[in-house]
């Protein structure tokens, strides 16, 4: 396993975090908040967040106040999204390049959990795909994260904590993580490519079960 690590944070609950220096640490959504787990560490900090969680007060003051070196936002830019504040450098993600990258990572799998996804009508979700209006093949902010870490440090290995695979609350006590999500990203991440797999561990149990992957058995900070 290569020993140059790169860090992937997600806001599941008593998630053990890895007592790491890493290159680089990226957040998913409100995680950012848990950059303050790490200080004094001179790693840049990317901040991924969900257009729609970027419209979220609670998730927006995270974020802005973690004071990330970059925010990418998952989605077109519209005249809908707050103004960047700080000077932070802000990106945006459009559908067809999240798309290309999960289907680099997960392949075909990618349609198939759609079509298996509950809740949602599968007609009206593809047309508004089509229209432009939604990204209906999207995973978790979280999941994601982790193949946009795999993709941009291609020779490290990458460090998960807090991405559980499953609905449940988030560490921050507002908002949750909603079951049909958790479902959606379940059934892809279990594709995920051999090779981005052996560069991948993980604290979380659930998740190294589910895409088989190593638990990471370094120290960690809150245990």
């Amino acid at each position: 396993m290569n020993t140059r690590y790169c860090l992937v944070l997600g806001s599941k609950p008593d998630a053990p975090l890895p007592d790491i220096d890493p290159v680089h640490i990226f957040t998913a959504n409100a995680a950012a908040a848990l950059i303050s787990e790490y200080p004094g560490k001179s790693a840049p900090h990317t901040a991924v967040v969900s257009s729609l969680q970027y419209k979220n007060n609670t998730v927006f003051e995270k974020v802005v106040h973690s004071k990330p070196d970059e925010i990418i936002i998952r989605g077109h830019k519209t005249g809908k999204n707050p103004d960047p504040v700080d000077n932070i450098p802000v990106s945006y993600m459009p559908g067809n390049e999240q798309f290309r990258l999960e289907t680099k990572y997960f392949g075909i799998h990618n349609y198939r959990a759609f079509l298996l996804r509950p809740g949602i009508n599968k007609l009206k979700a593809a047309v508004r795909h089509i229209q432009g209006v939604d990204y209906i093949f999207g995973s978790s902010t979280g999941l994601w994260t982790v193949l946009y870490a795999l993709d941009r440090y291609p020779d490290h290995t990458i460090i998960v904590a807090g991405i559980g695979l499953q609905g449940g609350a988030h560490f921050y006590g507002k908002d949750e993580f909603r079951s049909e999500d958790g479902i959606k990203d379940y059934l892809v991440a279990g594709k995920l490519s051999k090779t981005a797999r052996k560069r991948v561990r993980t604290t979380d149990e659930n998740f190294s079960e589910r895409v088989s992957v190593s638990m990471w058995d370094g120290p960690v900070l809150n245990k």
